[in-house]
This record gives structure tokens, C-alpha cells and sequence, in this order.
């Protein structure tokens, strides 16, 4: 069994960036990643819907993150519950929106600002540098909006370029005191870091063929390759990290996926980055005399508490729009954002929390006059 300094699992956004940041810094890295690599060719995102079978409307573009030997985790007696779990090489960033913002000071203090949840052991001020960091090395769109709530960076690339509907929302926001900024995401406006803009396919959720919206294979993989000190396993599911006899950390124990054999790793640090539900999965699987419940789960708790991605939307007619000329409103996903003003209640710039209900009335009263 060959032995590492440190074994990375998961490629995704975390996995991606520590690998990198320890080859960097001198590290001979191993990464485990349960996936493969989707080469730009294998990749749907500009195939016409008469190209696939049910022409695209059921996930076909998103079918290569989701390899069919690898099923989702279903949970017995419960409420219909499923875990999306994205298995390809760069995990969820090669499918995801790349909106990257930051935490506000507040966040880090809620028990004591608002009584709930419970205060950070650091600040936001800390943490800085971080978000700093990484939004160089990423490449951030956006721009300072001086918002408390949302603290911006020093170094943001150019907005993306507002739509008619984003203007016409951004004017009805105003009315009731709500900001309508450019959202920032970890998308290209300009050629940075030896990759292109954005093109405005609006495909960003089904992987980007040429690089401009940020993923680790595109953007932090290659960094890590550079410095002769990173090595990839892909088709390789962690089973249980493996500790001596003190407890700590000495190795992963991975299933192949093509042999379907069980094979060690050997690494004197083993750095946990392959997702909420993973992770835990991966730390309870790990037991020893040491740690009866799991690696880190002396309190009870890991895989407790967790909290899903929630979504909403609203469908609006826009008056104004009416009979006018069809124009391109792919772009970029989203390309606007209205920051949190909750926490401004009791205050007198404070508006209604309903917001979207306002807007919608708005709207219909417009249409009505």
C-alpha cells in the first residue's frame, strides 16, 4: 500500500482547492473521487433538443453527473426522501449556478445578535482573506454594492449585463426599498486566468464546454497536476477512512468501481471533501475501538441536522413586454440579486418580507389600469 501525505477525497469545489493549495505548497496529494472525467465532449450542453430521445426534458443534459451504477441514497420510513448525489470528476461544480457570495459579519454572531442557532467560534474578519483568496483564483463577477449584509471583495471581474426583465424588477424593487444588485458568480465577463467569457448559452447548470464558468477540472486540477505532486484515482467510492491504533487517521479504504475490489491508500492526513451527506456517511462508516459511533462523532450527531437546498419561484406577466420584439434572454442563468433585508425589520427602510407578493400585485395593478 503506498503511502501519501495527504489523501483528498471528493474533486468537488473543496476537494478541488485543497488539492491544489497542498501540491502547491509542497504536498504529494492523492484525490479519490468516485467519478470519472467528462471530457468537453461528452458533455450535452449545445445538443438541439431533436438530438435526445425525450428532448431534454427529463435531465437528459445532466445525465452524465449521475453514472446509473451508482443509485441515489434512499431513506427507509420516511417522507419519500432521496439524496442527489453527483458523481463525476469536479463533483457539484461541474452543476451548479456559480453564485459565490459571502457570509455578512452578523452571520457568524446570530445567538448573540437574534438568539438563534449558536455564534461561530471566528469572525467574519478572519475569514476575509479567504473569501479574498478564492474569489481571485476563481474568478468572481460582480461588483462592492456597499451592502452590509453581502460584504463585497477587492477584485471583482465585470457584472453580467442586466436583461429587460432583471431592469423591470430592479424598478419595482425600488419603489418598496429593496435592492436589485448583479449577482456575483464564479462565471467569466472578461478572458481571465487563460480561459474565455461567458457566452451566454444560458447552459450553465449542464457543464460549460469551454471553462468559463468555474470548475475544479477547468480551473484547480490542472494547477495541482503542474507541480508533479498530485495523483487521481477517479472510479474510486470511499468505503471507510482507516486509523491505528490511536484513533487518527492513516488511510482510505476505497471500493473500485470497475473491478468492484476493496483497495487501501495509505496518507498521514485524510481531508474529508466529499459533501454533506457523504462525509457523514463516510465518518460513521469509519468505526474502530477509538471511535465506536464514527470518526467524529463523539457527541452524537454527525448526520444529524442536515438541511436541504430549498427553491422557489413565481411566475410573472410583464405588461411592458407585451408585442415586443423576441430577443436572446438565455444569458447566464440568473443575472441579478436581491440580497437578504430581513434582518432591517424594525427599522423604518425596512420593507414588507413579502416581497414577491408585492411585486406580483404590483404588477396586476398595473395591468389593470
Amino acid at each position: 500500500m503506498r503511502s501519501y501525505d495527504v489523501c483528498v477525497i471528493g474533486s468537488g469545489a473543496a476537494g478541488g482547492v485543497m488539492a491544489k493549495e497542498l501540491c502547491e505548497g509542497g504536498a504529494q496529494v492523492m484525490m479519490l473521487e468516485a467519478g470519472e472525467e467528462l471530457p468537453p465532449s461528452r458533455l450535452l450542453s449545445h445538443r438541439w433538443p431533436y438530438e435526445l430521445p425525450y428532448r431534454g426534458l427529463r435531465g437528459e443534459k445532466q445525465a452524465p453527473f449521475y453514472p446509473p451504477d451508482i443509485s441515489p441514497v434512499v431513506y427507509q420510513d420516511c417522507d419519500h426522501i432521496t439524496v442527489d448525489r453527483v458523481r463525476v470528476l469536479g463533483g457539484r461544480t461541474m452543476h451548479w449556478n456559480a453564485v459565490t457570495l459571502r457570509y455578512a459579519p452578523r452571520d457568524f454572531r446570530e445567538r448573540t445578535l437574534a438568539g438563534i442557532e449558536e455564534d461561530w467560534p471566528l469572525s467574519y474578519e478572519e475569514v476575509e482573506p479567504y473569501y479574498e483568496h478564492i474569489e481571485r483564483n476563481i474568478g468572481v463577477c460582480g461588483q462592492d454594492d456597499h451592502l452590509e449584509i453581502l460584504p463585497a471583495g477587492k477584485h471583482y471581474l465585470p457584472p453580467l449585463p442586466w436583461r429587460c426583465s432583471e431592469r423591470i424588477l430592479a424598478r419595482a424593487a425600488q419603489t418598496m426599498g429593496i435592492p436589485v444588485i448583479p449577482v456575483r458568480k464564479a462565471v467569466l465577463t472578461v478572458p481571465y486566468d487563460q480561459r474565455p467569457p461567458c457566452h451566454y448559452c444560458g447552459h450553465c447548470m449542464e457543464g460549460c464546454d469551454v471553462a468559463s464558468i468555474f470548475s475544479t477540472p477547468d480551473c484547480m486540477l490542472p494547477k495541482a497536476r503542474a507541480t508533479g505532486n498530485f495523483t487521481l484515482r477517479q472510479n474510486a467510492i470511499a468505503r471507510e477512512i482507516l486509523t491505528d491504533q490511536e484513533g487518527r487517521a492513516r488511510g482510505v479504504s476505497f471500493i473500485d468501481r470497475n473491478t468492484k475490489k476493496e483497495e487501501e491508500v495509505g496518507a498521514r492526513i485524510v481531508v474529508v471533501c466529499c459533501a454533506t451527506i457523504e462525509s457523514a456517511r463516510l465518518l460513521l462508516n469509519s468505526r474502530s475501538p477509538r471511535h465506536p459511533q464514527g470518526l467524529g462523532n463523539s457527541n452524537g450527531v454527525v448526520g444529524r441536522y442536515l438541511h436541504g437546498h430549498h427553491g422557489g419561484g413565481v411566475n410573472v406577466y410583464l405588461d411592458e413586454l407585451a408585442g415586443t420584439k423576441p430577443v436572446n434572454q438565455d444569458g447566464a442563468t440568473d443575472h441579478v440579486y436581491i440580497p437578504r433585508y430581513n434582518q432591517l425589520a424594525g427599522r423604518r427602510e425596512y420593507a414588507d418580507s413579502c416581497f414577491w407578493a408585492r411585486f406580483v400585485r404590483l404588477q396586476l395593478q398595473r395591468k389593470t389600469r
